[in-house]
């Protein structure tokens, strides 16, 4: 993924949440509350992730546009699952959510000049990230989730309770 250019890389934003669509059009209702081990997440809980991860990408592409240097704060996903009680959230709210975000980001992204593109922030954890690096992570993020939904649809379709 690191290998894609400007143009590639802002059509593999963009198209993430189609993407979704694509492969959670793929799974019948009775997998999406399937958790394949009990730690782990459901397809739903997986949504409700996505949504609240690209309301941070939101705020984040912001701050790094805006105040470039600025630390952004980690967050633990599985905290946030569990307070928030993502199995019961409004998965199709969050499924609108994850397509606005892209939208207004990729808007965003797509207007900036070439210079923006290597303003750095700090994350708190990984360190110095350039905006490149940080629209990069969420592509893959949207991906390995899909892949972590697929995991969850074949878990189901060889359990004993399918």
């Amino acid at each position: 993924m690191n290998d894609l250019n400007r143009t590639q890389l802002l059509e593999a934003y963009k198209n993430g949440p189609s993407d979704l669509q694509q492969a959670l059009a793929a799974f019948p209702g009775e997998v999406w509350h399937f958790k394949p081990a009990p730690n782990s997440w459901s397809v739903h809980e997986i949504v409700v992730h996505l949504a609240d991860t690209e309301v941070q990408s939101h705020v984040r592409f912001r701050t790094i546009l805006s105040e470039p240097s600025t630390t952004i704060p980690y967050y633990d996903e599985y905290q946030w699952s569990e307070a928030l009680d993502y199995a019961s959230q409004d998965v199709q709210l969050s499924l609108r959510i994850i397509s606005l975000m892209r939208e207004s980001n990729h808007a965003l992204l797509a207007s900036i000049p070439e210079s923006l593109w290597l303003n750095s922030c700090i994350h708190s954890v990984r360190g110095p990230e350039t905006l490149d690096t940080l629209v990069r992570g969420y592509v893959k993020h949207m991906h390995q989730h899909i892949s972590q939904m697929n995991h969850c649809f074949h878990s189901w379709q060889v359990s004993p309770n399918a």
